[in-house]
């Protein structure tokens, strides 16, 4: 919800729809802003959700840039598949947060070969940015070090051309076909921009490990680079 309310404040001349399945009254700071931002209280979980969201597009009838913060688990593979769905849908950006459970229908073996957590995370986005790599869609991939969390993704997408009949590729839509209506119970939640305490509270002790190894040799490398500087500071005034 944060993030489409500093969208609409960012850019007023651009129409933002935030979508959330809690009462309006809960995020008051969206009183605010409407001039140029709306806010539709749908709920996720609901398989209707696709065709109602989409059918919102058509009224509004403008290009849509769908932008998923945070988002856990498999709701990027639901991001992706709107994303393709939708025709008035130009760009996708996700920055994809929680990796889906292990034993989750779906869930590429691959992502779990070993228990580093950002490994995990790093083979997770590479696999969703797999689904994104139609020869009519440009796909990026990113890490935006400004990002407070190591899980700092962001996988940009643009449709090169439009389609008149927009279809799911058959790698999506075989996922999408073994993750089930199961998953939108499961995992399509709240999807919002969180804080940095938040994602602590998602750090398992191997993850932490993998944390604190790699700052570690960050703050190991910024100790080397100072004893350089200072040898070379006392040659210079010998």
């Amino acid at each position: 919800s944060w993030t489409s309310a500093l969208i609409s404040l960012e850019f007023p001349q651009v129409r933002v729809t935030a979508v959330d399945r809690v009462p309006a009254s809960g995020l008051p700071h969206y009183e605010e802003l409407v001039q140029n931002c709306e806010y539709l209280q749908l709920d996720l979980t609901d398989p209707k959700f696709m065709a109602t969201i989409i059918s919102h597009a058509q009224e509004v009838n403008l290009p849509v840039h769908i932008i998923g913060m945070h988002l856990c688990g498999n709701l990027s593979m639901i991001a992706i598949e709107l994303f393709y769905r939708m025709e008035l849908a130009h760009k996708l950006v996700l920055c994809p947060c929680c990796l889906p459970r292990q034993n989750a229908p779906g869930t590429p073996v691959v992502v779990y070969t070993d228990t580093c957590q950002l490994s995990q995370y790093h083979r997770w986005v590479h696999h969703l940015g797999s689904y994104l790599s139609e020869t009519w869609v440009e796909t990026r991939t990113t890490f935006d070090e400004n990002l407070l969390s190591e899980r700092s993704a962001i996988i940009s997408s643009t449709k090169l051309e439009q389609r008149p009949h927009p279809q799911v590729p058959h790698s999506v839509a075989a996922v999408l076909g073994l993750i089930g209506e199961p998953c939108w119970a499961l995992t399509m939640k709240l999807s919002h921009a969180v804080s940095y305490t938040h994602l602590r509270a998602h750090e398992t002790p191997e993850h932490l490990v993998c944390r604190l190894l790699l700052e570690k040799k960050k703050k190991n490398k910024q100790r080397t680079e100072w004893r350089k500087t200072a040898k070379r500071k006392i040659r210079n005034m010998g």
